[in-house]
């Protein structure tokens, strides 16, 4: 896990740590970590051409989205999420 977070978790045979695992931390704090500051840092100045691919690869999913019936919109910077019943 980022600092400031618990200590690494046990992890599967696959390096997934578990479920329960997961979900007791509060995933927000994690963006106070240096890593993720560093590689948006490295998004935002185009490090590497990263900007770049990063607006490619929107292009080319707005490409093979735009005539799907179902697809109203996508948030280019929010994390993906699944929405369970409950």
């Amino acid at each position: 896990m980022p600092y400031p977070q618990k200590a690494p978790f046990a992890v599967d045979a696959n390096g997934v740590p578990s479920d329960a695992d997961c979900n007791s931390i509060d995933w927000s704090t994690s963006y106070l970590d240096y890593g993720v500051g560093n590689v948006f840092g490295q998004l935002y100045n185009n490090y590497d051409n990263l900007g770049d691919a990063w607006a490619q690869h929107w292009k080319t999913v707005s490409t093979n989205v735009k005539d799907l019936p179902g697809a109203q919109g996508y948030d280019l910077m929010n994390d993906i999420s699944i929405l369970r019943a409950s």
